[in-house]
């Protein structure tokens, strides 16, 4: 079992950035900035070989099990699992606070998963686990900032190879 753990934050200035209203209208060139600290709040993730191995279970807010990946209905998971050609394992996520507070929980639920992903590869529980080239497509409709956040977690899993 691989249990991540991911502190959420906090932002002072330029929280809104990542929304498309904001980005779509900036000017060419011109990034965002975002001034933020995390917190002694957290978001668990984890992630454990299914005991039935034809079922993928997924517990968040909602509780989905099923027989294909591509019937999640959680884009985040499905994508990544995906990606990286998971399946029959079980991933559940635990906060300190709820969602909708503002404190960036669906980033550091997005942050905890990818760390499990990484975390994984070396692991011999999940004899269905394929390396894939990158996580370039998993968030192919994701904001800008996203997509920069994206890039460098392939730096960093190129760094751990």
């Amino acid at each position: 079992m691989i249990i991540t753990r991911t502190p959420f934050r906090v932002s002072f200035a330029g929280g809104g950035s990542d929304l498309a209203s904001f980005y779509e209208k900036a000017p060419a060139g011109h990034e965002a900035c975002v001034v933020s600290t995390s917190i002694n709040k957290y978001m668990y993730v984890t992630i454990h070989p299914s005991f039935n191995r034809d079922i993928t279970s997924i517990k968040y807010s909602q509780t989905e099990n099923v027989k294909s990946v591509r019937d999640i209905k959680h884009p985040i998971v499905r994508q990544l699992l995906l990606d990286y050609k998971i399946d029959g394992v079980e991933i559940s996520s635990t906060a300190d606070v709820p969602s909708g507070t503002g404190l960036s929980t669906s980033s550091a639920f997005t942050v905890g998963l990818v760390n499990a992903r990484l975390r994984t590869r070396h692991a011999l529980v999940f004899p269905n686990l394929r390396r894939s080239a990158s996580i370039r497509s998993t968030f192919s409709r994701a904001t800008r900032p996203a997509r920069r956040t994206l890039r460098n977690f392939m730096l960093m899993e190129r760094n751990l190879t």
